[in-house]
């Protein structure tokens, strides 16, 4: 398992800052999700994070997202989705999100500019 992508914490950091909810909607197990949250303590910033494991389900499952819109009280089309798979990224705007795909923090930072800017 890897740790935090560089670039990505001061992101968050930023986004928390502007006062922004941050959710995270994982596909980890039950047995690296604890190994996730030691390494990436900015884990910590997210409002809430559904973990896969722990609803049993896993992306890009339809019902996970409906899961994660219901649990976190979300307005889908106020809400942004950013992964880094295709397939997620998909589903994720089957379910009415607005879902970007992550290839940088630098991209996804230009990319977010334009939501927040609307």
């Amino acid at each position: 398992m890897r740790g935090e992508i560089a670039g990505t914490a001061a992101l968050l950091h930023e986004l928390k800052s502007r006062g922004l909810r941050l959710y995270a909607l994982t596909n980890f197990s039950s047995e690296t999700w604890p190994i996730a949250q030691a390494r990436c303590p900015t884990l910590a910033l997210f409002d809430d994070v559904v973990v896969s494991a722990e609803v049993a389900l896993v992306k890009p499952d339809p019902r996970i997202y409906a899961h994660a819109i219901s649990r976190c009280r979300l307005r889908p089309a106020h809400t942004v989705f950013v992964d880094d798979l295709p397939v997620n990224v998909g589903a994720a705007a089957a379910a009415g999100l607005q879902a970007l795909h992550f290839t940088t923090p630098e991209r996804l930072r230009e990319d977010l500019a334009g939501l927040l800017a609307a």
